[in-house]
């Protein structure tokens, strides 16, 4: 599961993936994570007092092309453009906005899910995987096929594509057999997961991040100083016990 604020797997792919051809085209040069030719993220420790980095004065944030980005959606939003993984047009973009707000929706709903308080934790589970395969999967299972294409919009890899890889393995790591009902989804998701730089990110020893287990939200906890706890209620309230 995701464990930050920053996309786990989208993050780093969309510069990675600067490297790749699609239709005898290259979308830009190899960058590595987390230190490509000037792109790497700052610490978590860093803040605003000692460096003026940190607009908000929290993370996630990237160092890329001179720039201190903040916001995920920012940090996200820019290596996508750049790398030609954002659309060739203004239609094609507003398609991947909505895929990727979607899935957003979705992703969260995952990466809380370890938060959840001891006795929803089971009824948490249910929930997500309910919408995950009644109300977001469809939606992206009825696009492949209504699409008629490999990818999401248009005929060349883009955030949307990746970003959909990255919630069906976070779901994925709720249920194996998640994408059961979805023949084109996990079709998508062999296709996608052996693009060349996709596969090496998911080789284990990458830089790719672990799920979230007890010890992890243990050390979140800690960190962001939550004396008793954090919870997910009713998958809707952040609880807060002190």
């Amino acid at each position: 599961m995701a464990s930050g604020g920053l996309s786990c797997l989208a993050a780093p792919l969309l510069v990675m993936l600067g490297s790749l051809k699609h239709g005898g085209e290259t979308q830009a040069s190899l960058l590595q994570w987390p230190r490509p030719n000037g792109v790497h993220p700052v610490a978590l420790g860093c803040s605003r007092s000692r460096g003026g980095t940190l607009m908000y004065e929290q993370v996630p944030i990237v160092q890329i092309d001179g720039m201190n980005l903040v916001e995920t959606r920012a940090i996200l939003r820019y290596p996508a453009a750049k790398y030609n993984l954002y659309g060739r047009n203004l239609q094609e973009q507003a398609w991947i906005d909505m895929y990727v707000e979607g899935l957003r929706d979705l992703s969260d709903m995952i990466m809380f899910f370890p938060l959840s308080l001891p006795g929803e934790k089971e009824m948490n589970l249910e929930y997500i995987l309910e919408k995950a395969t009644t109300r977001f999967f469809p939606v992206y299972e009825k696009a492949l096929r209504d699409h008629g294409q490999d990818f999401l919009v248009g005929d060349w890899l883009s955030w949307a594509d990746i970003q959909l890889l990255e919630v069906i393995l976070m779901a994925e790591e709720c249920k194996a057999s998640v994408l059961a009902g979805f023949p084109l989804l996990q079709e998508f998701k062999a296709r996608i997961s052996y693009i060349p730089t996709i596969h090496k990110f998911l080789q284990p020893g990458s830089q790719r991040k672990p799920p979230l287990d007890e010890v992890s939200t243990e050390t979140v906890k800690n960190i962001f100083k939550f004396e008793r706890g954090m919870f997910l209620k009713n998958m809707g309230t952040i609880v807060a016990e002190y």
